[in-house]
């Protein structure tokens, strides 16, 4: 399945494994973007090709979040964090809004 494919099937939102393919299963913690891709016809290319970097860059495991909200996909690279306080420190310094708590099923947002 495509990345534009999972986007489709999974408007609500979604965290994929893009290594795997898979869906991203974590009961704990806390998953925090680190960049902010938004547009009504997204670059699924590009994003790829970014996720790529980025992995690289950070040394370590990355995914792809995502969301659509009206006529714009909202998508993200996104990290797993098992602890809060890296996690907000995260959320600060890329600028982020709200971080996902995978044990709550649901977004934490804050007003920056």
């Amino acid at each position: 399945m495509t990345l534009k494919e999972v986007c489709q099937a999974n408007p609500d939102g979604f965290t994929l494994d893009l290594e795997t393919g898979k869906m991203a299963t974590h009961k704990s913690g806390y998953y925090v973007s680190l960049t902010n891709f938004s547009d009504s016809k997204p670059n699924f290319d590009a994003i790829v090709k970014a996720y790529s970097l980025f992995s690289k860059a950070c040394g370590r495991k990355c995914y792809i979040g995502g969301w659509k909200d009206g006529d714009k996909y909202y998508i993200d690279i996104t990290v797993h964090v098992t602890e809060y306080e890296p996690a907000m420190i995260l959320k600060n310094l890329f600028g982020q809004k709200a971080i996902y708590d995978c044990k709550a099923q649901k977004s934490i947002e804050f007003y920056l």
